[in-house]
């Protein structure tokens, strides 16, 4: 029988076709032998009934090689190796994910994710091999598309850009949350302006998922302040002695924006600035708030007097600087000597005339001055007087530091108030002598004096006047239907002033009469009369002339008590003579140096 297994072994070894001996003692020739079994890799065991033979033959070994599959997701499924070779080819080869279980199915992948693959070859008469190998798919790169990439915001309106073809869930950051923040919900990223202006970039990812890796993406924010409207109307009005809000309808949006105030550019307040008097000045409201920008507006604020408050006769509370005696000089007045005449303290004041073109209140001292009088006369008296009456009250009823500079009252002062019936009997006023018959002319009328007689002498300086007519027959004569100082009288007829002529002259002249002494009452003079009226005589810067059939008579203009009259300086018989009277200043104020308040007793307060 052991021959017999030897015979066997010895035709594996002619006939052998690639199979190893124990696949042809098993496989080929099974009624030869019992059993075969492998007693170590170089022995195997042969049994025919009772005999059992060891037969040399080694085990042979296969040559395998595995490439695992490395990729990335991409959604297909991929054999979880890329190659399998093994020699010699027949084998049996069989795959295991767990090292325990085995299949002859090549497993797959297509998650993104590693897995240890075993694969066992085998074959009869071969040693049984097993090479393990990790399989891997990669997570692919994320995926992230914006709507957008930029944008400006203005605080507080909120911006919004969409995200898509996100591969993770979505979150966002901002790298300057004073600037703006963010939120995500769904697909759409909400971004909310800071309260601080300025760039910010707000960084958008799509996180790590099974299959991808997290993807960001970016979106610059550009952050303005947001801008708050504001408006104001000035109050503008006429004194009434209330105090009135500055400002009235202000309103700003957002209205929590915090209003302050700034007069003339001065400090910033919450209240409220008020004005009262009159007076004009700009208020500045600012509003602010954080996360807007800062806005102001500047308005003019004024209250205005109210003109029509103003009356003629009404007190007003005038100052004039304290000031020393003024010297009328005997070489201009005509008068024997130098005549010092001081100031008189305590004058109040009225008003005179309301110029409301011009803006401005004349004011008369509401009596005339007193102490000492002031002598003028003759031709030099003629000449100068009305400048001596100015300087004089220049001089000693001026308020240097408000700018104002007083003068005397003037013809055109008085007549400016003449009512029509004033003017008709100042135009019909005809002078009579002291026998109390007419003599002389008519207002406006002419009277003419022949040279070679002895009353045609005249102040040289008359031929510059109108009215006035040397050695000619006519004169012409200017309008005297209204109050206006007709024959201008208050006028310098010197070439300059003060003059040290004291010349006259001897023509054929033509006087026109421009005296008249009218009573001075609210008839002839209105609401002002009592304004004209004194205790004592004041001069009236103006010059006058009178006629009668035997003289001229030129002189300077007079309040006596309830009278204007003319006082003589020259007579046309070459006679002078010299008056006295005292003074009465007149300054003239602009309305803006008006508080428009009165005082207790009811005069106007300056500011």
């Amino acid at each position: 029988m052991q021959d017999e297994i030897k015979r066997t072994v010895t035709e594996y070894d002619i006939v052998n076709k690639g199979e190893t001996l124990e696949e042809y003692l098993k496989n080929n020739i099974p009624e030869k032998v019992d059993e075969v079994t492998r007693k170590d890799d170089k022995t195997l065991e042969v049994k025919k009934e009772w005999v059992t033979v060891e037969v040399e033959s080694e085990i042979r070994e296969f040559k395998v090689g595995v490439e695992p599959y490395v990729g990335t997701y991409d959604g297909k499924s991929h054999n979880a190796l890329s190659s399998v070779n093994v020699t010699p080819s027949e084998a049996t080869i069989e795959y295991s994910t767990d090292g325990k279980n085995f299949s002859e199915n090549m497993p797959t992948m297509v998650n993104a994710s590693s897995i240890s693959v075993t694969v066992r070859v085998s074959r009869t008469g071969y040693k049984t091999k097993t090479v393990t190998v990790i399989a891997k798919v990669n997570k692919a790169e994320g995926k992230i598309n914006l709507s957008a990439t930029s944008g400006t915001l203005t605080y507080p309106t909120n911006g919004t850009f969409t995200v898509s073809n996100n591969t993770g869930s979505l979150s966002a950051v901002s790298n300057n949350t004073n600037i703006a923040t963010v939120s995500v919900s769904g697909n759409i990223v909400t971004i909310k302006p800071g309260t601080t202006a300025g760039k910010a970039t707000i960084t958008v990812t799509s996180a790590e998922a099974s299959n991808y890796k997290a993807k960001s993406a970016t979106y610059e924010a550009t952050v303005n302040n947001g801008t708050i409207s504001l408006s104001a109307t000035p109050y503008t009005g006429t004194y009434d002695g209330k105090a009135h809000n500055a400002l009235t309808n202000v309103s700003a949006n957002p209205s929590d924006a915090k209003l302050e105030y700034s007069i003339n550019g001065g400090t910033y307040s919450m209240t409220m600035p008020t004005i009262t008097n009159v007076s004009s000045f700009t208020v500045t409201v600012r509003a602010t708030k954080v996360g807007y920008k800062t806005i102001s507006i500047t308005k003019t604020i004024s209250v205005a007097l109210n003109i029509n408050a103003f009356k003629i006769r009404d007190y007003v509370n005038y100052k004039y600087d304290s000031a020393g005696s003024y010297t009328i000089a005997a070489r201009y007045s005509g008068n024997s000597s130098d005549r010092a005449i001081p100031q008189t303290t305590g004058l109040k004041w009225r008003i005179l005339n309301i110029d409301k073109q011009n803006s401005t209140l004349d004011l008369i001292s509401d009596d005339a001055t007193s102490g000492t009088y002031a002598f003028i006369g003759k031709i030099l008296g003629y000449n100068n007087g009305p400048y001596l009456m100015n300087e004089l009250c220049k001089a000693q009823y001026s308020n240097k530091s408000l700018g104002v500079y007083a003068r005397s009252i003037n013809l055109l002062d008085m007549e400016k108030h003449l009512t029509a019936a004033g003017i008709s009997a100042r135009n019909s006023y005809i002078p009579y002598n002291d026998y109390d018959y007419l003599r002389g002319a008519k207002y406006g009328n002419t009277r003419s004096y022949k040279e070679y007689q002895e009353n045609s002498y005249y102040p040289l300086y008359y031929s510059r006047q109108k009215g006035a007519g040397i050695n000619t027959t006519s004169v012409a004569q200017p309008n005297i239907s209204y109050g206006n100082d007709p024959y201008e009288e208050s006028k310098k007829i010197a070439d300059s002033e003060p003059t040290t002529s004291n010349e006259e002259a001897q023509a054929n002249i033509i006087v026109t009469q421009t005296d008249y002494s009218i009573t001075i009452n609210t008839t002839n003079y209105g609401e002002a009369a009592t304004l004209f009226t004194s205790t004592s005589e004041y001069w009236v810067a103006s010059r006058s002339v009178q006629t009668t059939p035997d003289y001229a008579y030129w002189g300077l203009r007079s309040v006596n008590k309830t009278k204007m009259e003319q006082k003589d300086m020259f007579f046309s018989n070459g006679s002078t003579v010299t008056n006295i009277a005292y003074f009465r200043p007149v300054v003239s104020i602009p309305f803006s140096y008006l508080s428009g308040a009165k005082d207790s007793g009811g005069a106007w307060n300056l500011k």
